[in-house]
């Protein structure tokens, strides 16, 4: 529906660029009527191609204009995904950076992530998984759980992994 209405935009505005350009006279009274034409035929088009097809219902109608409220709808779901996802590996990299320089660790040391739940449309931290690799294997897991469980009331899980 978008692409049908910047057509019809886009094609009056270029005849009327034309029409002002050419000179006055008959060929400028020919030229309107040529746009004239040209435009009524590109808004008929699509109305003519449903009638000819036999498609022309209520229904197609309905469906054709009522993408554009679906399209929003899925517009908007994927904005608070993204700003979920944004904010979620924000917090994650703030605890990671805090808890290491607590423990005086290097940044490949462990990976921090967080489990999001969903309820009745309230999203809330489940849990918080951390994993430790051979290089963190100094730091104090039982401190890491305190701190997460301190900082955010959730949960924390400590996997060891022998490779990253």
């Amino acid at each position: 529906m978008k692409g049908y209405i910047l057509g019809v935009v886009s094609l009056s505005l270029v005849s009327a660029i034309i029409i002002s350009i050419a000179p006055a006279g008959h060929s400028q009274r020919y030229l309107r009527l040529l746009a004239g034409l040209a435009l009524t035929l590109c808004i008929a088009a699509p109305l003519l191609s449903l009638i000819g097809e036999g498609e022309f219902s209520a229904e197609y109608v309905k469906e054709l204009l009522g993408s554009e409220e679906e399209s929003a709808a899925n517009y908007d779901e994927i904005y608070n995904k993204t700003i979920i996802n944004a904010g979620k590996q924000n917090v994650e990299k703030t605890l990671k950076s805090e808890m290491l320089q607590e423990l005086k660790g290097n940044d490949e040391d462990i990976d921090l992530y967080l489990v999001l739940s969903n309820e009745s449309d309230e999203i809330y931290i489940e849990r918080v998984e951390i994993i430790i690799y051979p290089s963190g294997l100094s730091l104090d897991p039982h401190f890491m759980e305190d701190y997460i469980s301190e900082r955010l009331d959730c949960s924390c899980v400590v996997i060891y992994k022998s490779e990253k």
